[in-house]
Order: structure tokens, then sequence, then C-alpha cells
């Protein structure tokens, strides 16, 4: 799926908690501190990802300009 980043919250200072972000409406969560820097709003990514116990679980993520 191709898409911009919207709805962007960060992690909290220190790295703690969760961070998250939607693309095309699908909603996506992260603990991954090094996501906090990468992911932005209006960020174009191609997002390659399954569902697992009702969470989508990124596979692949490609940021900038995507085709």
């Amino acid at each position: 799926m191709k898409g911009e980043v919207s709805n962007f919250l960060p992690m909290l200072d220190g790295g703690r908690g969760e961070g998250s972000f939607d693309v095309n409406g699908v909603h996506f969560e992260y603990t991954t501190k090094s996501w906090n820097a990468a992911i932005h709003k209006g960020l174009l990514v191609r997002i390659r990802y399954y569902v697992r116990d009702e969470n989508n679980v990124v596979l692949k993520l490609e940021a900038g300009q995507v085709k």
C-alpha cells in the first residue's frame, strides 16, 4: 500500500510508550525508538504489512519518493 502518513503521534521523550500513525486509514503502532526520527506527518511511504491478532504488523516500510 502507498500513501501519506497522517495522525502521527510520536513516542514519549526517552523512547517510552508507543507511537502511532495512519496510512490510507490503516492504523499502525510502534515501540521502536528509531522510528520516531524516521516517520512524520505527510511523509510518503510504501508499506507492506499483515494483520495478526487484530494488529497491523509492518513487514517493510519505504519512505520518500515511492512509486
